[in-house]
Protein backbone atom coordinates (compact mmCIF):
# COMPACT_ATOMS: atom_id res chain seq x y z
CA UNK A 1 0.00 0.00 0.00
CA UNK A 2 0.97 3.88 -0.73
CA UNK A 3 2.13 5.85 1.92
CA UNK A 4 -0.32 8.97 1.45
CA UNK A 5 0.06 12.18 3.22
CA UNK A 6 -3.17 13.95 2.67
CA UNK A 7 -2.99 17.91 3.14
CA UNK A 8 -5.80 20.12 4.58
CA UNK A 9 -5.98 23.67 4.10
CA UNK A 10 -8.42 25.30 6.39
CA UNK A 11 -9.71 28.74 8.01
CA UNK A 12 -12.66 29.03 10.18
CA UNK A 13 -13.71 25.15 8.87
CA UNK A 14 -14.57 23.23 12.16
CA UNK A 15 -17.81 22.31 11.07
CA UNK A 16 -16.77 21.12 7.68
CA UNK A 17 -13.52 19.54 9.12
CA UNK A 18 -16.25 17.35 11.10
CA UNK A 19 -17.89 16.52 8.02
CA UNK A 20 -14.64 15.56 5.82
CA UNK A 21 -12.29 13.73 8.47
CA UNK A 22 -14.18 10.71 9.09
CA UNK A 23 -14.71 9.68 5.54
CA UNK A 24 -11.07 10.27 4.78
CA UNK A 25 -10.01 8.13 7.94
CA UNK A 26 -12.01 5.31 6.64
CA UNK A 27 -10.30 5.52 3.48
CA UNK A 28 -6.77 5.50 4.87
CA UNK A 29 -7.58 2.97 7.34
CA UNK A 30 -5.65 0.79 5.22
CA UNK A 31 -2.38 2.13 4.60
CA UNK A 32 0.31 4.40 6.45
CA UNK A 33 -0.83 7.85 6.23
CA UNK A 34 -0.99 11.28 7.81
CA UNK A 35 -3.35 14.13 7.92
CA UNK A 36 -2.03 17.53 8.27
CA UNK A 37 -4.62 20.58 8.62
CA UNK A 38 -3.00 24.05 7.82
CA UNK A 39 -4.53 26.74 9.95
CA UNK A 40 -4.71 29.91 8.75
CA UNK A 41 -5.53 31.75 11.97
CA UNK A 42 -8.82 30.43 12.45
CA UNK A 43 -11.19 32.45 14.55
CA UNK A 44 -13.66 29.32 15.42
CA UNK A 45 -12.43 26.98 17.39
CA UNK A 46 -10.70 24.32 14.58
CA UNK A 47 -7.90 23.94 16.31
CA UNK A 48 -8.97 22.51 19.48
CA UNK A 49 -11.94 20.79 17.65
CA UNK A 50 -9.26 18.87 16.32
CA UNK A 51 -7.12 18.18 19.49
CA UNK A 52 -10.26 17.26 21.25
CA UNK A 53 -12.20 14.62 18.48
CA UNK A 54 -9.46 14.17 15.94
CA UNK A 55 -6.17 14.33 18.20
CA UNK A 56 -4.66 12.06 15.07
CA UNK A 57 -4.38 15.04 13.14
CA UNK A 58 -1.17 17.19 12.94
CA UNK A 59 -2.53 20.42 12.73
CA UNK A 60 -0.40 23.20 11.73
CA UNK A 61 -1.10 26.55 12.76
CA UNK A 62 -0.14 30.07 11.31
CA UNK A 63 -0.57 33.37 12.91
CA UNK A 64 -2.02 34.32 9.95
CA UNK A 65 -4.08 33.75 7.05
CA UNK A 66 -1.45 33.20 4.56
CA UNK A 67 -4.06 32.37 1.56
CA UNK A 68 -4.64 28.95 -0.01
CA UNK A 69 -1.89 28.72 -2.31
CA UNK A 70 0.53 29.31 0.66
CA UNK A 71 -1.51 26.84 2.81
CA UNK A 72 -0.91 23.88 0.01
CA UNK A 73 2.38 24.80 -0.02
CA UNK A 74 3.40 24.93 3.67
CA UNK A 75 1.24 21.72 3.78
CA UNK A 76 2.86 19.93 0.89
CA UNK A 77 6.60 20.87 2.62
CA UNK A 78 5.45 19.83 6.13
CA UNK A 79 4.47 16.30 4.51
CA UNK A 80 6.83 13.48 5.49
CA UNK A 81 5.19 10.25 3.19
CA UNK A 82 5.78 9.25 -0.11
CA UNK A 83 2.53 10.43 -1.71
CA UNK A 84 0.44 13.94 -1.50
CA UNK A 85 -3.05 14.60 -1.74
CA UNK A 86 -4.89 17.95 -1.00
CA UNK A 87 -8.32 17.65 0.08
CA UNK A 88 -10.56 19.92 0.83
CA UNK A 89 -12.93 20.53 3.53
CA UNK A 90 -16.34 19.97 2.63
CA UNK A 91 -15.80 17.27 0.56
CA UNK A 92 -16.17 14.07 0.61
CA UNK A 93 -13.03 11.30 -0.57
CA UNK A 94 -14.67 8.81 -3.12
CA UNK A 95 -14.08 5.36 -1.96
CA UNK A 96 -11.73 3.11 -3.67
CA UNK A 97 -9.10 6.14 -3.76
CA UNK A 98 -6.50 4.58 -2.48
CA UNK A 99 -6.33 1.17 -4.38
CA UNK A 100 -6.83 3.60 -7.45
CA UNK A 101 -3.82 4.94 -5.91
CA UNK A 102 -1.53 1.83 -5.68
CA UNK A 103 -3.21 0.85 -9.41
CA UNK A 104 -1.36 4.25 -10.44
CA UNK A 105 1.77 4.63 -8.34
CA UNK A 106 2.99 0.48 -9.37
CA UNK A 107 2.49 1.67 -13.56
CA UNK A 108 5.09 5.11 -12.58
CA UNK A 109 8.30 5.51 -12.32
CA UNK A 110 8.63 6.59 -8.49
CA UNK A 111 9.95 9.84 -9.12
CA UNK A 112 7.33 10.79 -11.40
CA UNK A 113 4.45 10.59 -9.21
CA UNK A 114 4.58 12.68 -6.00
CA UNK A 115 1.11 14.32 -5.58
CA UNK A 116 -2.82 12.71 -6.04
CA UNK A 117 -5.97 14.58 -6.01
CA UNK A 118 -8.88 12.22 -4.93
CA UNK A 119 -12.62 12.26 -6.91
CA UNK A 120 -14.55 14.51 -4.15
CA UNK A 121 -18.60 14.59 -3.41
CA UNK A 122 -20.28 17.82 -2.65
CA UNK A 123 -21.58 17.59 1.11
CA UNK A 124 -24.97 18.98 2.28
Amino acid sequence: MTAVSAVIPNRDGADLLRHTLPPLFAELASGEHEVLVIDGASEDDSLGMLRSEFPQVRAVPLRENVGFGAACNLGFTEARLDLLSLVWIGKLVGRAFLPATGHWRARMPAPRVRSLFPKIHETQ
